[in-house]
């Protein structure tokens, strides 16, 4: 968990320090300066230097202070927030919305308990029975967080479509709920394959999990769960180094592995001294 907080930090930083300067100097010169007269500067160095960002950001911060000038973007955000406020007011103050939010507040609470364990016992490489994996799977933290947030989506779709004080824009204000149960959806199940993909022997692989493990974790992902655990085996073998048996999709190679653990050399050197259950994962297992 730590590498990954340092990490993200490391990246906010470049960031920060890549525009911050950039920021400072271009973008707020050309606001409290005259635009017309700036702009063709802007245009002339971006063609210059073959350096498009300014322009771009230039031109859609522009364009997003035209357009929240507008008489229509100002009335439909005013009528937005009021939604919103008497969205939040329901939730506030009817009893029944009051119960429905901590039930659903409980579910995310647990979802969550569970999604920080399973992320915190995979990342720490923690050793725990498989009993207790497949506990995670079972009672996967998603699918609490999910009973919870379908939860408040109903109580919410309640107050758009049903309650007193009603909702003015209410196809706007059912999206902007749907966005929220989809957005916090994705963040936790995403969080939950993350977990799973540091456990490659007991779980299958997914997208998201080999995306996160080629670009922060070991460096590449899986096809099949056979490929973990066959990978949890190879990399116990004498001179072995990872990296040879990943392809250029960085992905494990299967048959690459295969065939340098089965070589005459690894196979007699793995039967003497891998466990049976590792000489079964490579195919070089003998009978006495």
């Amino acid at each position: 968990m730590k590498f990954i907080l340092n990490y993200i930090k490391v990246k906010i930083l470049g960031i920060i320090n890549e525009y911050a300067l950039f920021y400072s100097y271009t973008i707020n010169y050309v606001f409290l300066e005259s635009f017309r007269l700036t702009f063709p500067i802007v245009i002339l160095l971006s063609f210059f230097y073959s350096n498009y960002k300014i322009l771009i950001i230039v031109c859609l911060l522009k364009f997003k202070d035209e357009l929240f000038k507008t008489p229509v973007w100002v009335s439909f955000y005013d009528r937005l927030m009021l939604d919103q406020e008497t969205i939040s007011n329901h939730w506030k103050n009817d009893k029944d919305l009051v119960l429905l939010n901590k039930v659903s507040l409980f579910f995310i609470l647990i979802g969550g308990i569970l999604c920080v364990t399973t992320l915190f016992l995979f990342l720490n490489k923690v050793s725990v029975p498989l009993s207790i994996l497949l506990f995670f799977k079972t009672f996967n933290g998603f699918y609490i967080i999910f009973l919870g947030l379908i939860l408040k989506f109903i109580g919410e779709t309640h107050i758009i479509f049903f309650r007193n004080f009603p909702i003015s824009d209410k196809v706007i204000s059912q999206c902007i709920n749907c966005g929220k149960i989809v957005l916090a959806g994705v963040g936790a199940d995403s969080l939950m394959k993350i977990g799973f993909s540091f456990a490659p022997s007991n779980f299958e692989p997914t997208t998201i999990g080999n995306e996160f493990q080629t670009r922060v974790g070991r460096g590449f992902g899986f096809k099949t769960i056979r490929d973990g655990s066959h990978y949890d085996s190879f990399k116990k073998l004498e001179n072995v180094q990872i990296k040879d048996f990943v392809d250029g999709k960085n992905m494990y190679d299967f048959n690459k592995a295969n065939r340098f653990g089965q070589s005459p050399v690894n196979e007699k050197w793995g039967n003497a001294n891998l466990p049976i259950e590792d000489r079964i994962n490579l195919g070089i297992f003998k009978f006495e």
